[in-house]
């Protein structure tokens, strides 16, 4: 009886041992969890911060160098290196500043905070800011619209929405018809005495598309909400109903003129893609036609061919994004003055 006494004495030590240790390594997991969660969420709050810092520096420059392009500006932002930096809450962050269409751009921070020498990483990736002053009217104005190709198989039609400051999303005007559907129309021009714009307005331009070939409706006058339209493409779009925060629609691609201040092109896609095909071609390019799933990319480095207005030139594909199936020119004039 006394040797297994002992035993088991001996048996619960250890034992007791084993649950001592087991809950020691348990507390060490949960603080180190914790502490890492604690450490994910400083990161996090040093890259918003980097992003704020970036997005800040952007509209800065854009204010003090209004005739620069999205593109110069970007470079100034970015500087040299390519990016920016900056320390936060005991931790650093990169960020820099990109172009994802001819009018927008997005910015990308990364945070950076260390616990224990083990290094934290967040990420924040923001698209969809809208240059400074696209499509707005600062003068009293009337406007010109041109067809700057319209030989798209489907029918469609043009509208303007006048986006009016000061002025509630229901209380808005409702898109006024500019060119009647049809297709095959380059060249076509609006009477720029129709059209007059007050300060502060934003330009909106709406394409209906008639998408089964037959375009009953061509050449008459009906509204944005009749039947034989399948559905519509908007040049802006406001995620959260905020009128006053527009980014650039998905189906379309506004670049100004940089040689004309005042003038746009406004080309819009009427097929349907994805997301990250649409994208993909609006900042690198068009690429190949193949598309790469892994890297959700064409292949495109970049627009670096432009027409002979100035504007990224656009070419024809079947089977990919291209923004050549209806583009328009739209040029605002002070009131009296003539288009050129």
């Amino acid at each position: 009886m006394g040797k297994l006494a002992i035993l088991l004495a001996t048996a619960s030590i250890i034992g007791g041992s084993t649950l001592l240790f087991q809950y020691k390594q348990s507390s060490v997991q949960t603080d180190w969890r914790q502490a890492e969660r604690q450490g994910q969420m400083v990161a996090r709050e040093i890259a918003r911060s980097g992003h704020n810092a970036v997005l800040s520096r952007t509209r800065r420059l854009q204010r003090e160098y209004p005739d620069d392009t999205l593109e110069e500006t970007i470079d100034r932002v970015n500087g040299t290196q390519g990016y920016i930096t900056g320390a936060y809450q005991g931790g650093s962050y990169e960020a820099r500043v990109y172009l994802t269409s001819a009018s927008t751009f997005a910015v990308e921070s990364i945070g950076y905070y260390a616990i224990n020498e083990h290094e934290i990483r967040s990420e924040s990736d923001e698209a969809g800011f809208l240059d400074d002053g696209i499509l707005e009217v600062t003068e009293p104005s009337t406007l010109r619209v041109s067809f700057l190709e319209s030989m798209a198989g489907y029918c469609s039609a043009i509208y303007l929405q006048r986006i009016l400051p000061d002025t509630a999303p229901e209380d808005q005007p409702e898109p006024e018809l500019i060119f009647t559907p049809g297709h095959n129309r380059d060249g076509a021009t609006t009477e720029p005495q129709d059209i007059v714009l007050d300060p502060g307005t934003t330009m909106n331009f709406i394409m209906a598309v008639d998408a089964d070939f037959s375009c009953e409706e061509e050449g008459h006058v009906i509204p944005i909400t009749h039947g034989t339209y399948e559905y519509t493409r908007e040049a802006l779009v406001s995620d959260v109903g905020n009128l006053e925060e527009m980014t650039e629609g998905k189906y379309a691609m506004i670049q100004e003129n940089p040689n004309r201040p005042g003038v746009w092109r406004i080309a819009f896609e009427d097929l349907f893609f994805s997301d990250e095909k649409l994208s993909d071609t609006k900042q690198n390019g068009y690429g190949s036609t193949s598309w790469d799933s892994e890297n959700q990319t064409y292949g495109g480095n970049g627009w670096t061919e432009t027409d002979s207005n100035g504007y990224w030139l656009l070419e024809d594909y079947g089977g990919k994004p291209d923004f050549s199936d209806q583009v328009i020119e739209v040029e605002l004039l002070p009131v009296g003055e003539e288009a050129l």
